[in-house]
């Protein structure tokens, strides 16, 4: 099995705002789908975990866009699963354009979870070991985030069905 994969898109109106350029939205969900993509062929996609109980969990994300692809343009998303820390796995993308050039970097962090208990499993208990490069696109070791004194401000954004994913959570 391959510890790369590659995946095409073309950059569709849905996936650009009035300025023409993809919406982070849009691209984070490039390259989730080519997470899922890869996963699938490692028998580890969301079809195959929710029958043994389990299911994968996006806990972080670091996107560092150098440049925002526009609409009808086509662009590259390489991905690989690039590191393991106790119950987190981390998997990293490269985006390029049609000329190859890199237009985005990122890093992601996910964990596997019991669907029935909601409790974090261990890594070892379903992904190979072997399942690793080890390369990163972004060197982030996703510390803690710090806890806030006082916000400066709140906003409340309601949920609506059309916001969650497979495994019934908000999505980007």
């Amino acid at each position: 099995m391959q510890l790369t994969h590659e995946r095409r898109y073309r950059i569709a109106t849905h996936a650009v705002g009035a300025n023409g350029l993809v919406r982070p939205s849009a691209l984070l969900g490039f390259l989730e789908d080519a997470a899922g993509e890869h996963a699938a062929t490692w028998r580890l996609a969301y079809h195959d975990l929710v029958p043994r109980g389990l299911m994968w969990v996006l806990t972080r994300y670091h996107l560092r866009l150098l440049r925002a692809p526009g609409y009808a343009e086509e662009i590259r998303v390489l991905t690989w699963p690039s590191a393991r820390h106790g119950r987190f796995a981390t998997r990293d993308f490269e985006v390029t354009d049609a000329a190859g050039e890199l237009i985005a970097l990122a890093t992601t962090g996910w964990m596997v979870l019991d669907v029935r208990t909601r409790r974090p499993r261990s890594l070892g208990d379903v992904v190979p070991r072997e399942f690793v490069l080890d390369r990163r696109a972004l060197a982030d070791p996703f510390e803690p985030l710090p806890e806030l004194a006082l916000p400066e401000r709140a906003v409340e954004l309601p949920v609506m069905v059309r916001d969650l994913d497979l495994n019934w959570h908000v999505n980007h």
